[in-house]
């Protein structure tokens, strides 16, 4: 007997949804919307959740669908993929992503306003600093980095959790915490302004880039308390050799020229020389190597590579016998 009605009906609409080839079509659209994203094409939010809630109903039809129990490396196969689809959405809602520029001795906040972080990500993470002890950057013929290395800590509470010697694709890892360094950026002009009965010195810094290919061209704005703003501008002495090797070092002559604000001719500051400001003293301090720090958080990241890798296995078991009786009675 035939049975009609809604529990026909939704056995069809499951059947239809427990197709291996949507499988295969969402899995490609998937790879498609990952490559774009890696090529900084915005995507939006729907599109990705769109294809993600596609590829989960079709997963979980797979599944649930009894033809699948009597082809159990089948079943495995979409076991498999349906955890790590789970393990992606825990993944996105649990990450933590950020880039902090850090100057060498000057512990900084992992927390940036810019820092793409899910509702699930860890709350120490906020509070969290990163201290570069030592940027070790080598460049060859001038602009070409050749080896570097960043040596680092990380600090909870003001207490040192991970000390490490950070290389180029050999983050410091903590925690299902990553982090990545390039240093080697240029260098950080520091100043301290110290007024009457104010107690410590305030210290500011400015992050000057590139400076290896034009040093003279580089002016950041300087803020000073009471004061206002300031342009000032680095000019160094020779950074490169040209017949060989060179490491990243701050050089042995600099000076900075400050303009604008209450200032009525621009004034030229060595590294230890003071102006007269604002009813303080302004101070350059000297120079200091800054870079950038990549913190990634993502602790699904490791095992939707394991079960990336498992899963084609079990779809392997499930083919190859197939396509050798087919390639045996082909031969007959």
């Amino acid at each position: 007997a035939t049975v009609v009605g809604p529990a026909s009906g939704a056995a069809r609409v499951l059947g239809a949804a427990a197709n291996l080839r949507l499988t295969v079509v969402l899995l490609g659209s998937g790879a498609l919307l990952l490559a774009a994203h890696a090529s900084g094409i915005e995507l939006g939010t729907w599109l990705p959740l769109v294809v993600l809630g596609l590829l989960t109903a079709n997963l979980g039809a797979s599944i649930a669908h009894r033809r699948m129990w009597r082809r159990p490396p089948l079943g495995v196969f979409h076991g498999l993929l349906l955890a790590a689809v789970g393990l992606a959405a825990w993944g996105r809602l649990s990450r933590y992503a950020a880039v902090v520029p850090a100057v060498e001795g000057v512990p900084v906040a992992l927390s940036t306003p810019s820092a793409a972080r899910g509702p699930w990500a860890p709350g120490h993470l906020d509070t969290s600093r990163v201290l570069v002890e030592e940027y070790d950057t080598h460049y060859w013929r001038s602009d070409k980095q050749q080896s570097g290395r960043t040596r680092l800590q990380l600090l909870e509470g003001g207490r040192t959790v991970l000390r490490a010697d950070v290389r180029a694709n050999e983050p410091a890892e903590l925690d299902g915490t990553q982090l990545y360094c390039n240093g080697g950026h240029g260098f950080a002009a520091v100043f301290a302004y110290a007024r009457p009965g104010a107690g410590e010195p305030e210290l500011g810094m400015i992050l000057f880039e590139d400076y290896r290919r034009k040093p003279g061209e580089q002016q950041q704005e300087l803020n000073v308390p009471a004061v206002g703003t300031l342009v000032a501008r680095l000019s160094v002495g020779e950074l490169m050799r040209r017949d060989g090797p060179w490491q990243l070092r701050a050089p042995a002559r600099a000076e900075v020229t400050l303009s604008g604000g209450p200032l009525g001719e621009p004034r030229s500051l060595g590294v230890g020389e003071s102006l007269a400001l604002g009813g303080g003293t302004l101070t350059f301090v000297g120079l200091r190597r800054h870079g950038l720090i990549t913190v990634n958080h993502d602790p699904s990241a490791g095992w939707i590579l394991l079960l990336s890798l498992c899963s084609p296995v079990a779809l392997l078991y499930h083919w190859l016998p197939r396509w050798l009786r087919q390639r045996r009675e082909a031969r007959r």
